[in-house]
């Protein structure tokens, strides 16, 4: 493959009449520029300079070489300049995924920090749930993904490969959303086993399968009667009593509950996981570390205990 070393030994050759005097020029042994000269030739299988009498001249192949050089050069010079601010955190271009109720809530927070530290960075935010963002990091489509991860005997339900970069932002309780004049509204916690018989209000794809995983826990299957991907549709239709739910505290911090409705912890005790995930290619980039630094620090700043919400 032709390197740039190749377009600057055609040059000086050109410019100086001889392959001693490129040597020269460059700083190169001549026996190390003759080298140089035959490894050309042998990558575009023709001669790229000819002898006549004193003088060396360009062959037809050589003079096609010299026209693209200056490109070439320049080209790769405008490449490096990018790249170093890139590397300097003045320019270049992050994505980032998170989930709905991450999106309002710690990633505002995040980006608004970020920007004020590296205003010349862009970051593109493409909202989805965790399936889906672990996808899109493992064919590099995003740089870095923020997921939520329900769990409670340790079991979680989004598989991220092992050698990924992954770090806890916090961790939040699920509480179940029901209408306040519901008899289990007076208990301080809630057994979802007693919720057996009502009708369920169910969320997106990954909130669904919660669901079903802690219902099973409980020894049942929930009678699923609504479905919607807008957690504050969510709470509305729970708290005019067409079904209980499942809801999480970034939910609640991202749209106020409404207030008739009740929220308890739920017993067994059911939590989920804010984690920040990324790629061990992709924790190379500059400027992931950064965000990764101000995703976490709002993590921080909108965490919830239960008792926040009555």
């Amino acid at each position: 493959m032709l390197e740039l070393k190749h377009f600057r030994l055609v040059e000086a050759i050109h410019r100086t009449g001889s392959v001693s005097g490129a040597a020269r020029d460059l700083g190169y042994s001549q026996p190390a520029a003759s080298q140089q000269l035959r490894q050309l030739e042998r990558i575009v299988r023709t001669p790229v300079i000819i002898r006549v009498g004193r003088k060396t001249r360009l062959t037809q192949a050589g003079e096609v070489l010299l026209a693209h050089g200056p490109q070439a050069l320049s080209a790769v010079q405008r490449a490096m300049s990018e790249i170093e601010l890139i590397a300097g955190l003045q320019g270049g271009e992050l994505t980032l995924t998170a989930f709905p109720s991450a999106s309002a809530t710690i990633v505002p927070i995040a980006l608004a920090e970020f920007r004020r530290r590296h205003p010349r960075v862009a970051v593109r935010l493409i909202e989805q749930e965790a399936h889906a963002a672990v996808r899109q990091l493992a064919s590099g489509d995003a740089d870095l993904a923020v997921i939520g991860q329900f769990y409670s005997s340790g079991s979680e339900l989004t598989e991220v490969p092992a050698d990924w970069v992954t770090r806890t932002i916090l961790e939040e309780e699920v509480f179940v959303a029901l209408p306040k004049s519901h008899a289990a509204a007076d208990q301080a916690s809630v057994a979802l086993s007693d919720l057996a018989g009502e009708a369920w209000v169910a969320g997106c794809e990954e909130c669904r399968a919660n669901l079903i995983e802690v219902a099973a826990v409980a020894g049942f299957t929930p009678r699923i009667t609504l479905e919607t991907d807008d957690y504050v549709a969510l709470q509305r239709l729970a708290a005019a009593g067409l079904g209980v739910a499942l809801i999480s505290g970034l939910m609640l911090e991202a749209a106020r509950a409404d207030p008739g409705l009740a929220l308890r912890p739920i017993r067994p005790r059911r939590r989920r996981r804010i984690s920040t995930v990324t790629t061990p290619t992709a924790m190379r980039v500059p400027g992931i570390a950064e965000l990764l630094m101000c995703l976490q620090q709002a993590g921080t700043l909108v965490t919830r205990e239960p008792s926040t919400y009555k």
